[in-house]
């Protein structure tokens, strides 16, 4: 595949498969905690800063809902923030 054609849409596609790759090393060296969601809330990856960050190991988050890891306190709001989100009408949720 020619460079010109490996670069699309305003140079922001990649090759797909080094998308996978890529998007594995970006959320792993991330300083920041990361987690993807299935459509009922429940982690199917957490980064090792959210690991670090809540004293999990990554992989003991996996397959629990995400409210197990916002204070009771929290809950209401984190849940109503996150319902735009699980109804498919935004693509993120950022706090």
């Amino acid at each position: 595949m020619s460079q010109a054609s490996q670069v699309e849409l305003g140079g922001q596609a990649f090759q797909f498969r080094h998308s996978e790759v890529l998007l594995r090393n970006v959320m792993e060296s991330a300083a920041v905690g990361m987690v993807l969601l299935d459509s009922h809330s429940r982690l199917t990856y957490a980064n090792r800063a959210f690991g670090e960050m809540l004293g999990y190991d990554p992989a003991e988050c996996i397959g629990r809902p995400i409210f197990d890891f916002v204070h009771p306190q929290d809950a209401a709001t984190a849940t109503q923030a996150m319902a735009p989100l699980m109804a498919g009408k935004v693509e993120r949720y950022k706090t």
